[in-house]
């Protein structure tokens, strides 16, 4: 197979002048100035789900609403919330189960008829206990930090839910939400806040600078390209970053299949095992970054093109890590290093 040329993003330059050595490497100001309820405007109605209605139901409201997560109502009070992490830990369970008969019928094993078959939104959810809830006007850097929480069932939390003392749900902010606000800080001119100013210092570093200084990125969860559906699912859910890349011989990226991926597919009530397979799901051009690339141009690069992960690369264009958009806004929220 010919390997794709891959090119880091030209976002490289900071758009303002350096403010000196040792720029503030997180945005804690900021994020205390910030209230969770300001990041997206009040919906009426909220698109909620009820804990008994069918998954494969859930699954293609989440899909044409374009959402992550669906928060789990009854009555008015919050008792859950399903994410795309919880579909794939329910998945990955049944394949383990039904290994006999993947075993015989392999890729053809019809999901909703066979793994999924009878799973009702209560048997996929994370219960309240381990969602980030917080009350109306709390900081984002409570609900960020929430989310930092782990839970029992390890299902990874990139939704903030707002809800009142009797947990009546008021909003619901994405990680995708976040990021879009500090690019709005950031690129805004007349915006003169201290949150804006904080948020332009920081997101003027380059991504090399600031990962000398402290943590952000991981090593990627690479998958085969003949990975099969179960093999597929299995690896995303047990990476626990919500995606598995698939390389060329020499390192570079080939493909990227995420959590949304099989959700898409999910959407398909005729969706067969062979259609969760990484080389059905995934996306064959990866956008990339560079050392030089800043946190500004990399959270700019994932609002346009939706992406909520990106290999960075190094001098030889090959994967030195992977940047997630959740790993970096929780960056950000945490103290600067003493």
């Amino acid at each position: 197979m010919q390997a794709m040329q891959v090119t880091p993003s030209t976002m490289r330059a900071p758009r303002r002048a350096s403010t000196g050595p040792g720029p503030r490497l997180a945005c804690g100001e900021a994020f205390e100035s910030i209230r969770c309820q300001e990041l997206v405007p009040v919906r009426e109605p909220l698109e909620v789900v009820g804990p008994q209605e069918p998954l494969p139901n859930a699954v293609g409201r989440m899909w044409w609403c374009q959402i992550g997560a669906l928060p789990v109502v009854e009555g008015e009070r919050l008792v859950g919330c399903l994410g795309e992490d919880d579909l794939l830990r329910v998945c990955a369970a049944r394949a383990r189960e039904l290994q006999g008969e993947i075993a015989d019928q392999g890729e053809d094993l019809s999901v909703w008829e066979r793994l999924l078959a009878g799973l009702t939104v209560r048997d996929a959810m994370t219960p309240l206990s381990e969602l980030a809830v917080v009350s109306p006007g709390a900081t984002l850097r409570e609900g960020v930090l929430g989310l930092a929480r782990p839970i029992g069932s390890g299902s990874a939390q990139r939704h903030i839910l707002v809800a009142d003392d009797e947990t009546k749900l008021r909003q619901i902010v994405s990680i995708r939400d976040v990021g879009r606000h500090l690019l709005h800080l950031y690129e805004e001119e007349r915006e003169d806040s201290v949150a804006a100013r904080v948020v332009r210092e920081v997101l003027d570093v380059p991504v090399g600078e600031f990962r000398a200084l402290r943590p952000l990125g991981h090593e990627p969860v690479v998958a085969s390209i003949a990975d099969s559906g179960p093999e597929t699912v299995t690896r995303i859910w047990e990476g626990q970053r919500g995606y598995a890349l698939v390389t060329f011989f020499d390192g570079g990226p080939q493909g990227i299949g995420t959590r949304r991926d099989v959700l898409r597919a999910l959407k398909d009530p005729f969706a067969r095992l062979g259609d969760l397979a990484i080389a059905r799901i995934m996306t064959s051009r990866v956008e990339s970054a560079s050392r030089l690339t800043t946190l500004g141009g990399v959270f700019k690069l994932m609002a346009i093109g939706g992406y909520r992960h990106m290999p960075l690369l190094d001098p030889t264009h090959q994967v030195e890590c992977v940047v997630s958009m959740a790993e970096a806004v929780k960056a950000l929220a945490a103290p600067p290093p003493s």
